[in-house]
């Protein structure tokens, strides 16, 4: 972390998904989160996302949607969602100097994501996203040298 907090590197030349949750986490209430992909890497592998159990360690494979967590995650390097430890086709694949935004409605539960302000789709609905619990925004990188910046948060 660096810049006030607002930005994530991937700093470990281990090649394994690294996860970075934001401080607060949500129940409730319309959120919208803007995250700038500032080196995509070579591989790209970047997902952004909302989960909710994704572990911290590098030697477990950890992003939203993984496995059992309760979450869904957008993938750069193919424009995949991920969600209950599937994934499908979803959006435009994103890399370096994109702007990724994702629109948070936990009152209905869903979330939708955009790239470079165009609407890719709500990757997950009140079917993936759970009721009574927090769920937190999510980086998750692999590559050294990977960079994702924090542009905004707006609560509503």
């Amino acid at each position: 972390l660096d810049n006030g907090n607002r930005s994530v590197a991937q700093t470990n030349s281990e090649s394994s998904w690294k996860s970075v949750y934001t401080t607060n986490g949500i129940t409730s209430g319309r959120h919208f989160y803007s995250f700038k992909v500032v080196n995509g890497g070579q591989g790209n592998n970047i997902m952004i996302g909302l989960g909710a159990t994704v572990p911290l360690a590098p030697s477990t494979v950890s992003y939203p949607g993984n496995s059992s967590d309760p979450g869904v995650s957008y993938y750069g390097k193919v424009g995949n969602k991920y969600h209950s430890n599937t994934n499908s086709s979803f959006g435009e694949t994103f890399t370096s100097g994109d702007i990724i935004g994702m629109l948070v409605n936990m009152d209905f539960r869903t979330v939708t994501f955009f790239k470079n302000g165009k609407l890719m789709g709500t990757a997950a609905g009140d079917d993936v996203i759970k009721p009574n619990t927090t769920y937190y925004p999510i980086i998750s990188l692999t590559e050294l040298g990977q960079m994702v910046v924090s542009l905004d948060i707006t609560d509503n």
